[in-house]
């Protein structure tokens, strides 16, 4: 049992060890410290941004994007999408945004495991949070790309704007 043990955790190092090289098996705690921190700030901040200018809106509109929400001119996006075949930007990513901030927890759980294995198994305790970044910018991207891509051709102004 506690070779198994030592196998999943790693080895043990003594406190000379620990005192002799103290930068060298700290530095990873407090990395993957502020990595599990700033996970968890990131559940309330925006991740992407979008502002809209036209002479009808001398104040733009603008879309905000968080992990499991949209605010700002929602709405008024939404009716101008309309004209052009768009649908409701509330329609994309219904999945995402219900599972985004359970799997953000889950992140912070997993870099938190991190902190206590001492062995390779820390790097696929720490993968999915490494890997989140990449995985979010392709999401975005496809989503827009389907949004852009796949307009209603029945809709008023179809004719007069060509996929984006």
């Amino acid at each position: 049992m506690a070779a198994a043990l030592e196998a999943i955790f790693g080895p043990r190092v003594s406190n000379e060890e620990l005192a002799k090289h103290r930068a060298r098996y700290l530095a990873p705690a407090y990395i993957l410290t502020v990595a599990r921190i700033l996970l968890l700030i990131s559940i309330f901040l925006p991740y992407w941004h979008m502002e809209l200018r036209a002479p009808q809106y001398p104040d733009g509109l603008y879309v905000t994007a968080y992990v499991n929400r949209l605010t700002g001119d929602v709405k008024e996006i939404d009716g101008l999408n309309h004209y052009i075949g768009m649908r409701p930007l509330e329609d994309a990513a219904k999945l995402e945004r219900m599972l985004s901030i359970t799997a953000l927890i889950s992140l912070v759980l997993l870099v938190e495991g991190a902190l206590y294995v001492h062995s390779r198994w820390a790097l696929l305790l720490t993968l999915p949070s490494i890997l989140f970044p990449p995985i979010f910018l392709i999401d975005l991207y496809l989503w827009l790309n389907h949004f852009g891509q796949n307009l209603d051709p029945t809709a008023p102004l179809s004719n007069a704007i060509e996929p984006f």
